[in-house]
């Protein structure tokens, strides 16, 4: 227990740094006073106004509220106006979304987790991915520092103000994502392989895809240019989808350590297999977003192949159930794809 809390500890520490860090970069602007009107407020680009000279002003062509300095903004009444980054340097978020992704790959890196013990050695879960499926990793790791890279030259006016908007928004459950990733990193372990602890492991890669799929929701919902799809919508999607199949898997090798029979991880095995296609089917369409889709249909083919492969499930189950077993789960995955296969790819 001494050590879940530790892990528990860390992961909320950690946390707490990187929200801090996004909270203090959002922008506070001036406000509107009271008195003015809720649609006019001025606000200087550069350098500070002051107080007793902010008033409602109309700008003419010509006038010296035409420079470049100056910008007449509407806002809704007492919410500050954002000020996008105009200076030379990353604002915090963009350096907390740089570190958070930075002690998630450390941690993934240097902690031995209970999936690179010997595969025979665990006890027989029942929704098991093929080797072949954990290849997104590498796809995903990779689209991820890409992702951070950019958005750390992201900046006013070369960057316009809806993609700053968007990376406000997404960072801090970018952040608290990565966060439970590290989590997720120190409770997936030997040390915490029992009854009692594993599924500590579960809740964080829940967490995971939870946040992420807030950060989806909020980059789903707007239009995206060609490098925000490239660089902001495809990782968060694939991480997305990846880790919605993913905690199931873990919820299902949790309740294997448990030492359930074999019939009652069947029945866990189903209920898990319709939470997948139903994501999958019903996420894709609402944000249209084949590529979530695609990433679930992915692993529920792979547990398929898994199940026709690993002679553990014919020994369990007999070889017939096992290979009819395994023909659904590929055919679902064909349902998730053939269910979003109408929907329109994001441009």
């Amino acid at each position: 227990m001494a050590a879940a809390g530790s892990a528990v500890v860390a992961s909320l520490a950690l946390l707490c740094c990187l929200l801090t860090c996004v909270r203090s970069a959002r922008p506070q602007g001036c406000q509107v006073p009271a008195q003015m009107p809720a649609a006019c407020s001025l606000t200087r680009t550069s350098g500070s106004w002051p107080l007793h000279k902010r008033r409602c002003l109309t700008r003419s062509p010509g006038s010296w509220l035409s420079s470049p300095r100056f910008q007449v903004q509407a806002q809704s009444p007492g919410r500050p106006s954002p000020l996008p980054n105009t200076g030379s340097w990353p604002l915090p978020l963009q350096v907390a979304n740089l570190l958070a992704f930075a002690a998630n790959v450390y941690f993934v890196q240097s902690v031995p987790r209970l999936d690179s013990k010997n595969y025979g050695q665990l006890p027989l879960n029942f929704l098991t991915p093929a080797p072949y499926a954990f290849a997104i990793w590498a796809v995903i790791y990779m689209s991820e520092a890409a992702f951070v890279c950019w958005q750390l030259f992201q900046r006013f006016p070369s960057a316009p103000r809806k993609r700053l908007s968007l990376l406000s928004d997404c960072a801090p459950w970018w952040c608290a994502a990565n966060a439970c990733q590290v989590l997720w990193c120190l409770t997936f372990t030997p040390r915490f392989d029992s009854p009692g602890l594993l599924w500590i492991s579960a809740v964080a890669l829940s967490g995971i895809a939870l946040c992420l799929g807030q950060a989806h929701a909020v980059v789903a919902a707007g239009t995206l240019d060609r490098q925000e799809t490239f660089l902001l919508y495809a990782p968060i999607s694939v991480h997305f989808g990846w880790t919605s199949a993913a905690a199931l898997v873990n919820w299902n090798g949790y309740f294997a350590r448990c030492g359930l029979g074999n019939g009652t991880k069947f029945n866990l095995l189903l209920l898990s297999l319709f939470l997948a296609t139903a994501l999958g089917v019903v996420v894709s369409n609402r944000r249209k977003s084949v590529l979530y889709g695609i990433t679930v249909a992915w692993a529920l083919v792979a547990v398929g192949r898994n199940t026709w492969q690993d002679q553990r499930f014919a020994e369990a189950m007999g070889l017939g159930p096992a290979g009819a077993l395994g023909n659904l789960e590929v055919a679902l995955g064909a349902l998730v794809v053939a269910a979003v296969a109408g929907t329109r790819m994001r441009k």
